[in-house]
């Protein structure tokens, strides 16, 4: 606003207040109109010749018109002067912003990006300012041991980004204060955490000047803290459930010298999603990898070279035995002779499984062969299969009918318990015992249809809790007849 308009804003205010607050009206409204008329009309012929500086800060008073000239300030300063007139359009001239936009900048894995914006090239005013998006950070691929390190020399460790590209390397030190246990031939086993605080374990390849061979029998089982965990050159045995329930390891390395892997060596890592089988390893315990975060078989891979175990239609196979190790959501079952039994625990946790189907070439399911895979709706047990195991189908609610072959012998205890969605279930002719809790919780639970007969029935063994907890069920004979 100019400065004449400002000046007479300021008189009419006061007009208007002494008018209507006096006791005695200082002005009738006829002169009150011919007043205001006049001042627009002053205001109109007097205009916006020039602009001032914005007033200071909390001064209203005699400093109002700071930068303003002294000798323009008597009572001729709004006159037509030419130099009142030089200094302020030279001085005091409105600016009219260049508005430019500044598209968002994306952040880089080590660098920060930027919102959208807009600012005055001219000026530099910032009329949006520009909001900071973070680096994302590196996504690392695995990690890849260059040098293992010992107690006189640090390690290096290195993995790529898959984003960008870059390699990023990793000084390794040791962890201190593990439980080591000395073993007959004179070299060391860790068998505890000890009083190492470490979530990223880094195991020494000497102790006291001796070698580390083994991880021993639960040494980190049920330890939650640990996120890493990298093993020496040394190691050649990893113990039975070594890791088992550490559901937050994320990252381990197998050495080209380990030769065994235990039962249960990484059950319920969850969060184990890749897994590398050296070709150095000749044994793998049933249930090493069940309920680990690896969903494929893709997402395990065994070295060339190996010929203990090899990757057939997406399951883990022991070549000597013909035993199924672990299978994974993508797995079919061969239907080539080649399999003999499921191992223990082999699909369990197998969240994504849907079907699959049994081989006759299969004889025995393990115990907790197919436990809490809750989307497996259809499978098919062929003949040939003589054993389903403890717990084997336990929590598996998404199935609805199950038919037991008649070269079933044994169905063991709680095969089928908490399968709440079963309503139908066949057992063949030739079962001889039915052990507890085998469909204990199976609360859904309509019909079971027995092959044989009444008196076939009669001499099956049959554990007085086989049903605990069922659905009110009927029990028919004969079959299929």
């Amino acid at each position: 606003m100019s400065k004449i308009k400002r000046i007479l804003c300021i008189a009419f205010a006061t007009i208007l207040i002494l008018s209507f607050t006096s006791c005695d009206a200082i002005i009738s409204e006829e002169m009150l109109e011919e007043l205001i008329v006049y001042l627009e009309n002053l205001a109109e012929t007097a205009g916006d010749g020039f602009d001032v500086l914005a007033p200071e800060e909390d001064n209203f008073g005699n400093d109002y018109w700071t930068g303003m000239p002294e000798d323009d300030l008597d009572d001729d300063w709004w006159n037509d002067d030419e130099d009142t007139d030089d200094y302020y359009d030279s001085e005091a001239s409105e600016h009219y912003h260049n508005h430019v936009y500044l598209p968002e900048t994306p952040p880089t894995c080590t660098e920060d990006g930027f919102g959208d914006g807009y600012w005055c090239d001219e000026c530099g005013e910032i009329f949006t300012k520009r909001v900071v998006i973070p680096a994302t950070g590196h996504s690392l691929e695995s990690w890849v041991i260059d040098t293992y390190p010992d107690w006189n020399e640090n390690g290096k460790k290195y993995a790529v980004c898959s984003d960008c590209g870059e390699t990023v390397s990793e000084i390794i030190n040791c962890s201190e204060g593990l439980e080591y246990r000395k073993l007959d031939d004179g070299t060391y086993s860790v068998v505890g955490i000890g009083r190492c605080t470490d979530t990223d374990i880094v195991i020494p390849m000497y102790y006291n000047d001796c070698k580390v061979t083994v991880i021993g029998h639960r040494a980190f089982s049920s330890n939650t803290s640990l996120t890493s965990v990298i093993l020496p050159y040394g190691i050649t045995e990893i113990g039975s459930s070594a890791f088992a329930w550490s559901e937050n390891i994320s990252f381990i390395n197998i050495p080209e010298n380990v030769s065994s892997i235990g039962d249960s060596a990484f059950w319920y890592c969850f969060d184990l999603t890749s897994f590398n089988i050296p070709a150095s390893v000749t044994y793998i315990g049933a249930g090493a990898f069940g309920c680990t975060g690896m969903d494929s078989a893709n997402d395990l891979t065994i070295e060339i070279g190996n010929r203990n175990y090899a990757i057939l239609e997406n399951c883990l196979i022991e070549l000597s035995t013909g035993i199924l190790i672990t299978g994974f959501n993508d797995s079919r079952i061969p239907n080539d002779d080649t399999i003999t039994a499921i191992a223990d625990n082999a699909f369990a946790g197998c969240g994504g499984l849907t079907e699959i189907t049994v081989p006759g070439s299969v004889k025995t399911i393990g115990a907790s062969a197919f436990y809490c895979c809750g989307s497996l709706e259809s499978i098919t047990l062929s003949g040939g299969l003589e054993s389903i195991g403890y717990n084997c189908f336990n929590a598996c609610s998404s199935l609805t009918e199950i038919v037991i072959p008649n070269s079933v012998t044994e169905i063991g205890s709680y095969a089928f318990t908490w399968c709440t969605g079963i309503k139908k279930v066949v057992i063949g002719r030739c079962v001889e015992k039915i052990y507890s809790g085998a469909f204990n919780q199976c609360t859904s639970l309509e019909e079971i249809y027995f092959v044989g007969s009444e008196y076939d029935w009669s001499d099956v063994f049959v554990d007085s809790d086989w049903t605990s907890n069922a659905g009110a069920y009927e029990l028919y004979f004969n079959y299929g007849y």
